[in-house]
């Protein structure tokens, strides 16, 4: 998973970074780790693909699959960006906690019509004991 370190502290989604000549930006997720002493620079940065407004919306605390770890959620509501202009059905992104951290979503949820901009607002609940 994308967050998937017992260190992280901070992610921030910022949609409108990394514009593209088709006008629409890839959007980017910004992962601060934990320490001691903050930085001003992120420890690992995710761009997205052209149109789809990555970190839209972020989500994360909760445990989704309930292994003991913190898990994300990241919003996308122009994935699947159509040239044509139509407004996408969009995406979120989960990424499970884990020991290990990478950049990698472990699945992939999608809107179901052109227009929903699904992942424009998200949320994550805790799993019931």
């Amino acid at each position: 998973g994308l967050l998937s370190a017992p260190s992280w502290r901070t992610v921030v989604g910022a949609p409108y970074a990394e514009p593209t000549s088709s006008g629409w930006s890839t959007g980017s997720v910004y992962v601060y780790l934990s320490r001691s002493r903050p930085s001003s620079s992120p420890d690992a940065t995710l761009i997205g693909r052209e149109g789809e407004a990555l970190g839209a919306a972020v989500a994360g605390g909760g445990d989704v699959n309930g292994d003991g770890y913190a898990d994300w959620i990241v919003g996308a509501p122009r994935a699947t960006y159509i040239a044509s202009g139509d407004h996408p059905p969009g995406n979120v992104y989960v990424m499970l906690g884990g020991p290990e951290f990478d950049t990698d979503p472990d699945f992939v949820l999608s809107g179901d019509h052109v227009g929903d901009l699904f992942g424009f607002s998200v949320a994550l609940g805790r799993q019931p004991p």
